[in-house]
């Protein structure tokens, strides 16, 4: 391999590091601060959920009306953490936003579960 191609994968490599720290960071940090960066939603309502062939698909709805910004978005991997301990539980695939509602799915996840 070149000396370039070699620059280059050592730079990704380190882009990556220094992301993956920023993210330990941010996740430290309080809700508010993370709803500011665009890294966290303010609390959602659970409204439903369903049985897909990829698991569950829960719904989720803004209480308050206010849309859901665009620092997460389709696509996205996400992790869902009750209000009440603060600690994630859940890890799914935010598979589509519109206004103030969410969908997002979780794999291998009984609606008992819930």
């Amino acid at each position: 391999m070149s000396d370039h191609i070699n620059s280059l994968i050592n730079a990704l490599r380190k882009e990556r590091t220094a992301e993956a720290l920023a993210h330990q960071e941010l996740i430290k940090e309080s809700l508010s601060v993370r709803i500011e960066a665009g890294y966290s939603w303010p609390p959602l309502r659970l409204s439903s959920s369903e049985p897909h062939y990829k698991g569950t698909i829960l719904h989720f709805v803004q209480p308050n009306g206010a849309d859901l910004h665009d620092g997460i978005s389709g696509g996205s991997q996400v992790l869902i953490t009750p209000v009440s301990s603060m600690t994630p539980c859940l890890e799914g695939l935010c598979t589509h936003i519109h206004d103030n509602r969410a969908e997002i799915t979780v794999k291998n996840t009984s609606v008992e579960q819930l």
